[in-house]
C-alpha cells in the first residue's frame, strides 16, 4: 500500500488540517483519539494493515487534529468547537454530503457531539473505547501535576503516558517516539488539560444516526462504565455518570 498523498484544508479559524483520502467506496472518516500523526501509522505494521483493509470497501478520510503531526502547530484553542471545526474542514474540503463517522477514545466525544448536531451529514456512526463525562475518567488530581511534567519535560513524561496508553513491550518505543514527535508539549499538557473537562451527556438524547458502540470490558485507560453510550450501564444495573 502507497502513503496516500496529503492534503491540506483551512479551518473556519484559519488552522491548515492535513488530511489524506484513500481506497474506494462509501466515506469513513477516521476521529482518532490523543496523539496519532498520521505519517506514524505507515511505520506500524499493525496500523498499516487495518486501514490497508478499510481502503477494500471503502474511501478512508484521515486527518492530523490541530496541533498535532502535519498540521498547523502553534495552536492555543483545543476547545470541542475547535475540534469540530477541523472535522468540518475536511469534510467540507472533500465535498463530503453524507459520511459514516469513526470516533475513537477522545475522538469518540467530537464524533458524538457532530452527530447530535449534523444528524442530514451521517450514515452510520462508530464509537470505540470513548467516554461521555471527562472528570469521570482523567482525575483532576493526577492531570495537573502530569501536564505540569509534559510542560517542562515532555520527553521523560512521554515515556510516562506510554505507560498507560501503550504498555505492551513490542508497542512502547514506537508509541513513545510517535508522541514526542507528534506534538509540542505545552500543545500536549493543553490538550489533556481540555479533554478532562469535555462533557457530551447533553449530546446523546439528540444522535438519530444508527450507532455502534464498541468498548473492550479490560480497558484499563478509560473503563467499560464510562464509555460513550447512553445505553451502557453498571453491572449493578445503575448507570454510569
Amino acid at each position: 500500500m502507497e502513503q496516500p498523498q496529503i492534503r491540506y484544508a483551512k479551518t473556519s479559524d484559519g488552522v491548515n488540517i492535513a488530511y489524506t483520502a484513500s481506497g474506494t467506496g462509501p466515506p469513513l472518516v477516521l476521529l482518532l483519539g490523543w496523539i496519532n500523526p498520521m505519517q506514524f501509522s505507515w511505520e506500524h505494521s499493525g496500523t498499516w494493515c487495518s486501514f490497508a483493509a478499510y481502503e477494500r470497501f471503502c474511501t478512508l478520510v484521515r486527518f492530523d487534529k490541530r496541533g498535532i503531526g502535519l498540521s498547523d502547530r502553534d495552536i492555543s484553542d483545543f476547545s470541542m468547537e475547535a475540534r469540530l471545526r477541523d472535522l468540518e474542514a475536511v469534510v467540507d474540503a472533500l465535498g463530503l454530503e453524507k459520511f459514516a463517522l469513526y470516533g475513537h477514545s477522545e475522538g469518540g466525544t467530537v464524533a458524538m457531539t457532530y452527530a447530535a448536531r449534523h444528524p442530514d451529514r451521517l450514515t452510520k456512526l462508530v464509537i470505540h473505547g470513548s467516554f461521555r463525562n471527562g472528570k469521570t475518567v482523567f482525575n483532576p488530581a493526577i492531570i495537573k501535576p502530569l501536564a505540569a511534567l509534559i510542560r517542562e519535560h515532555w520527553g521523560l513524561a512521554a515515556a510516562a503516558v506510554t505507560d498507560a496508553f501503550a504498555p505492551e513491550p513490542e508497542n512502547r518505543e514506537w508509541f513513545t517516539r510517535l508522541q514526542r514527535e507528534g506534538a509540542h508539549g505545552e500543545v500536549v499538557a493543553r490538550y489533556m488539560e481540555v479533554t478532562a473537562e469535555i462533557d457530551v451527556r447533553d449530546m446523546l438524547p439528540l444522535i438519530k444516526t444508527p450507532t455502534l458502540i464498541v468498548h473492550g470490558l479490560g480497558d484499563q485507560l478509560i473503563p467499560f462504565v464510562n464509555g460513550g453510550g447512553e445505553s451502557i450501564h453498571r453491572r449493578d444495573g445503575k448507570e454510569s455518570e
